[in-house]
Formats: C-alpha cells, sequence, structure tokens
C-alpha cells in the first residue's frame, strides 16, 4: 500500500506505519497540491514503489479541478484500490469545493469523508480552520482508513 498526502496526513504518519502492516511507502508533505502529488505517483510506479492499493489525502492547500482529479485517477486505473479521503475544512473555507470534486470523480473508487471538529486543531491563522489532526484524530484517521480497506476486502 501507498499513501500520499499533505500536511493533514502527515500528522498521522506514525499511527499509519504502526497499523497498517501493509504499508509499504508513505509520502506526505506540508502544503502538497494535485499536480505535486500526481508526479510522485509516477515516480513510484516508475522506480516500482507504488502500491496496488494508494491512498490519497490532498486538497486543502489550492482548487482540485476536475481535470487533474480525473487525470489522477486515470493514472491509477490499474491500481487495485484506491482510497480517497477528502479535505477537513468547513464550509466557508476556499477550498471546501474540492470535496465535490473529488466526490464527483471517484465513480469507482473508495471516498472516505473525514469530519474535523474535536478531531482536529487549529493550525491555520487566516481564516481560522480546524486542519490538522489532533494525536486523537490521528488514531481516528488512521482507523477510518484501516476500517475502508477491511470493508473492501469482505
Amino acid at each position: 500500500m501507498t499513501a500520499i498526502g499533505d500536511s493533514v496526513m502527515l500528522g498521522a504518519v506514525d499511527a499509519l506505519q504502526k497499523d497498517i502492516p501493509g504499508l509499504t511507502t508513505i509520502d506526505a508533505r506540508g502544503s502538497r497540491q494535485i499536480p505535486e502529488a500526481t508526479r510522485v505517483l509516477k515516480r513510484l510506479r516508475a522506480s516500482g514503489g507504488l502500491g496496488k492499493m494508494v491512498v490519497m489525502h490532498i486538497g486543502h492547500n489550492g482548487a482540485v479541478t476536475d481535470e487533474e482529479f480525473d487525470d489522477v485517477m486515470k493514472f491509477l486505473s490499474n491500481t487495485r484500490k484506491v482510497l480517497v479521503v477528502n479535505t477537513t475544512v468547513p464550509d466557508g473555507y476556499q477550498y471546501a469545493p474540492n470535496n465535490q470534486v473529488l466526490a464527483d470523480g471517484v465513480v469507482w473508487r473508495i471516498l472516505v469523508t473525514v469530519g474535523h471538529g474535536r478531531l482536529a486543531r487549529q493550525e491555520c491563522r487566516a481564516p481560522r480552520v480546524l486542519l490538522h489532526l489532533t494525536p486523537r484524530g490521528a488514531r481516528a484517521y488512521e482507523g477510518l482508513i484501516v476500517a475502508s480497506f477491511r470493508a473492501q476486502k469482505e
């Protein structure tokens, strides 16, 4: 399994590595946007490091267009399972529309909806949004990902 994401995923790296035995590659970086995520996925495939299952969590740091998301999903079309995690931004936030793009684009994949609130903490200064995970939130995040993959195996 390969996991790629932005700073929200970065906050759950320890929990993901601890509890997902098949996770061979995790590449999470702050401020990551979809073009960079696509380049990383392509690099991993070219080097033989792309897992048969992919967890992708992007969309907090820039607009995601339908075309960009369709391109990455086409690229991942030979991947056995792709789990797409939506953004944790509130409805009024500038990148909240990304959730609709992600939902519309996962016709045949898994979309996990991650909430915000007690499991996240305020990190952004303007506007203040609940974005990054608390330790409890990181465990819940990891648990949601594991549960989604287990449900697909049954």
